[in-house]
């Protein structure tokens, strides 16, 4: 879980030139050609996912998702972090403890936003 977290990490603070150096495969769909990169490992297909995400998702859902990663990394990153001290530190500091909550709730705006546009 704690190299999941570190890989996703890292993966956003890579620059486009790591695309780069991804295989590609080219794919032919009617008359055009697509040049597609291919993840062969579980960091690329992470980084992958989190760019499909960045395609799709409203300016706030990335804000927000950005923050929760930062909250995870300055957590993960901190020296011998007992998880009673973090369940106190977030039941001390009420809703503002939950780093997941605000982005619960930009997505749930946003999802909400689908289904009514859809409807």
């Amino acid at each position: 879980m704690k190299s999941t977290l570190l890989a996703a990490a890292c993966a956003l603070s890579i620059n486009a030139a790591h695309a780069a150096e991804l295989p590609t495969t080219t794919l032919t769909i009617g008359t055009s050609k697509v040049v597609a990169e291919v993840a062969t490992t579980p960091d690329q297909r992470s980084l992958g996912l989190m760019n499909r995400m960045r395609l799709f998702a409203p300016q706030e859902v990335l804000v927000c998702a950005d923050a929760v990663l930062k909250t995870i990394l300055d957590t993960y990153l901190k020296p011998r972090v007992e998880l009673r001290q973090l369940v106190i530190e977030a039941l001390a500091e009420g809703s503002r403890g939950d780093p997941l909550l605000p982005f619960s709730l930009v997505c749930r705006h946003d999802l909400d936003q689908v289904r009514n546009s859809m409807a």
